[in-house]
């Protein structure tokens, strides 16, 4: 547990603070969590998380987020 909010709680702001800033969704989040129930997964997606990924983490899982992640990621233009 975080000390002064939930992960979600620190989604929510980070959402916030894109929309704010006119860049929707810049920061890709992967949730991880022991919680495997339908209501925490229904939650973190609602918060709109990129991934969901149950602890323990699977290491071959885990690697095939980020590549899909990855993937989808807009090119950034490089100074």
């Amino acid at each position: 547990v975080m000390p002064t909010m939930s992960g979600l709680d620190a989604l929510s702001l980070i959402r916030q603070e894109e929309k704010c800033q006119g860049r929707p969704r810049a920061s890709k989040v992967i949730v991880t969590t022991s919680r495997e129930d339908d209501e925490s997964i229904d939650g973190a997606f609602g918060q709109l998380c990129d991934a969901y990924i149950v602890k323990p983490i699977d290491t071959e899982k885990f690697l095939g987020v980020l590549d899909c992640l990855c993937d989808a990621a807009p090119e950034r233009e490089h100074d």
